[in-house]
């Protein structure tokens, strides 16, 4: 069987979809014309007046527009001592890195603080501006119309919307010749908040000399990305990584600011931009996951690929909206969420944890609103619910969605480029749910987790992983990121293995459960083993081949896991499960040493009910009230092991970031299953049954 290869047709009619898209010709823009995003404010509008529930909803998102009236405008700092005087961010914030590089090339890192802080004035006046737009149009009053014209006014004084310097992250790198490293984050950032306003807004509410002023800044910014691309200037244009968010980023930008000035007009940018686009989505094939993950995926990429669409679309063009990655990027992004409130945390997720959908939730609504996905319209309302509003124009936006079109996301799937296979048994939040990763050759953000098994039970986490923490922590790399932090082979003192494909093997996925195999070997003893179009053969002559097979089958209360590992050379073998829970597990070894058994009972962990910078009970920009205390339930279980070698067992406590946000180093039970000698060959069987 090979790999990622299903024996149901049902299940491969969702990832093989091959539907070509087409062209129409560009339809002439007619005076008063409903945008998308105008019509979908009309509709919200229209339904608050026909129902009090959604109203209040409304009023609260209107309330932090008016909020917004209070603050300083978004303004762009011209010095690093200005961004370190500055008593707030509206001027954007100072990255980490600045000081390390500041160290070594004091100039550098003011170039670059300054490069950076532009992403976070973009970022600002992309949520700010178009809001404050929607509350004009919706309430008329005079207020926010003239907070958007004076914030419009400072964004035109920004040239170029994103300034150079943004690749001095290290005092190694130099800007090129000419001293620009090439259109980024902000030129894509500033394009969609610009844009948005202006199809927001009704028509002729700006002074014509703003709107003259705007055109120009946008065709100076697509014609200056264009040139950018023809010159091959940034590092992802040179290197064709059509994959990354910074690839995308601006190849939306261009797009979004050619359909708004005029598609025929100016056809070799738009042209440029679809391009780019397209080949990103080829790239990342049909099965709609992306090899960041879901978090990268959820806040950069897909989002801007979905607002280019959209402008495609007005364009009279639905070749991205036909293509199947967009079409079935909804439906692996709903399978990210797992039951009891967890997410799939495997790659560099920071908010990808349990209990983490306030934070995620604006994200979730600007992809529904833009992508009118059923299976995000039923994730929506069902795991994130009514009572939780982002407060932006994608807020208000979702007010108007058709509901009744909903439909619940697929229970199961396995994805080629994420690498991962999700299942759950329902869509309660105390149903079973299990997550398994593989590995493959373009994975970005991930981690050494290659062949790691998470398991749920009844809305319970069983098996976990470490997760991700700050980027700051001394111990993420070690404690997290390595295999340490994931239930996976180590072979010898190896934490760091390299990061090879790791093909999956599907024999059975349904709804009672699944049986897959993963070949996770290829990384270990420095890389050296290499594989044969990912199936899982050593090549003739290859030096130190390490075989790590992976087979695990499961139903909703129980997994059994069978590891086969074959080293060139005898070493240690260790295995880690790292279990949900904080309680102490009782072992008891077999009398033969080859066999042992061990039980978790179940307890409890307490948390606060958030925890923030500020200490504020409130998610910023989210309408959404933490309670006093979250309680957590964790499950028992046993784990019955037997193996062909002897093996001794040991508990000792892991890190994680997987239960509470920001709690980085919190602290739960790790069963260790370990070779006694060095071993070349062995076999360990582990049955988990949980409740």
């Amino acid at each position: 069987m090979t790999p990622y290869h299903f024996k149901l047709s049902g299940l491969l009619c969702a990832l093989a979809l091959t539907v070509q898209g087409c062209s129409r010709p560009p339809e002439a823009e007619k005076p008063g014309e409903l945008t998308f995003y105008s019509r979908a404010v009309r509709d919200a509008k229209l339904s608050a007046e026909a129902d009090p529930a959604i109203q209040k909803r409304l009023d609260r998102i209107l309330a932090e527009a008016r909020s917004i009236l209070a603050l300083p405008l978004v303004r762009r700092a011209g010095s690093l001592a200005e961004l370190r005087s500055a008593r707030d961010n509206r001027i954007g914030s100072i990255d980490s890195r600045t000081d390390v590089v500041s160290q070594t090339d004091p100039a550098k890192a003011e170039i670059f603080a300054l490069s950076m802080a532009d992403t976070n004035t973009a970022g600002l006046v992309a949520r700010e501006l178009p809001l404050l737009a929607a509350a004009y149009e919706i309430t008329g009053d005079k207020a926010f119309l003239d907070r958007v014209v004076s914030q419009l006014r400072e964004v035109v004084s920004w040239q170029p919307l994103q300034r150079p310097g943004w690749t001095l992250y290290t005092a190694k790198n130099s800007l090129p010749a000419g001293g620009r490293d090439g259109v980024w984050l902000s030129t894509g950032l500033g394009i969609a908040a610009i844009v948005q306003t202006l199809q927001v807004l009704p028509e002729g509410a700006l002074p014509p000399d703003l709107v003259a002023a705007l055109r120009r800044q946008l065709a100076t910014e697509m014609d200056q990305s264009v040139q950018d691309w023809k010159d091959r200037l940034p590092w992802f244009v040179r290197s064709d990584k059509v994959v990354t968010n910074q690839w995308v980023v601006p190849s939306s930008g261009i797009v979004l600011a050619a359909a708004y000035l005029g598609r025929g007009e100016h056809a070799e940018a738009y042209d440029l931009g679809m391009k780019n686009l397209e080949a990103t989505v080829q790239a990342f094939g049909t099965d709609g996951s992306s090899s960041e993950g879901a978090i990268y995926a959820a806040h950069w990429t897909a989002p801007f690929l979905f607002l280019a669409s959209r402008a495609a679309q007005d364009a009279g063009d639905d070749r991205l909206a036909q293509s199947p990655f967009l079409r079935n990027f909804p439906n692996w992004l709903a399978g990210a969420f797992q039951p009891g409130g967890y997410v799939v945390n495997c790659f560099d997720g920071y908010t990808a944890l349990r209990g983490t959908q306030p934070l995620l939730l604006p994200d979730i609504t600007l992809l529904t609103v833009l992508s009118q996905s059923p299976a995000l319209i039923w994730l929506l309302q069902n795991e994130f619910g009514p009572s939780m509003s982002p407060l932006d124009l994608y807020g208000i936006m979702a007010l108007s969605l058709n509901e009744t079109s909903a439909e619940p996301p697929p229970l199961y799937g396995a994805y080629e480029r994420a690498a991962w296979v999700v299942w759950r048994s329902s869509w309660q939040p105390d149903a079973s749910g299990v997550w398994i990763r593989g590995g493959h050759r373009t994975d970005f953000h991930d981690h050494n987790d290659r062949g790691h098994v998470n398991f749920i039970v009844n809305g319970k986490a069983v098996l976990i992983e470490a997760g991700t923490p700050t980027y700051s922590l001394p111990e993420k790399e070690a404690e997290f990121n390595s295999v340490r932090g994931h239930n996976v082979l180590q072979v010898g003192d190896e934490i760091l293995p390299r990061k090879q494909p790791a093909p999956i093997t599907v024999h059975r996925l349904d709804a009672q459960g699944g049986d897959i195999t993963v070949e996770a070997g290829a990384g270990y003893l420095n890389g050296s083993s290499k594989w044969v179009d990912g199936a899982g053969e050593t090549p003739r002559g290859s030096l130190n081949p390490v075989r790590w097979t992976r087979r695990v089958t499961w139903d909703s209360q129980r997994m059994e896991v069978t590891d086969q590992v074959m080293l060139p050379e005898a070493e240690r073998v260790t295995f880690r499960w790292h279990l949900g829970s904080e309680q102490p597990l009782e072992i008891a070894a077999g009398a033969d040493a080859l066999s042992f058994h061990a039980t978790l009972p179940a307890g409890v962990m307490k948390f606060p009910g958030w925890i923030s910078r500020e200490n504020q009970p409130l998610v910023e920009g989210v309408d959404w009230q933490a309670p006093e205390k979250d309680i957590v339930n964790t499950p028992s279980a046993t784990f019955a092991i037997t193996a062909d070698q002897p093996v001794e067992a040991r508990q000792e406590k892991g890190m994680d970031h997987a239960f509470k946000f920001r709690l980085w180093k919190h602290q739960h039970t790790t069963l260790v299953v370990q070779s006694r000698e060095k071993v070349q060959a062995i076999t360990i069987r582990t049955v988990i049954t949980a409740q």
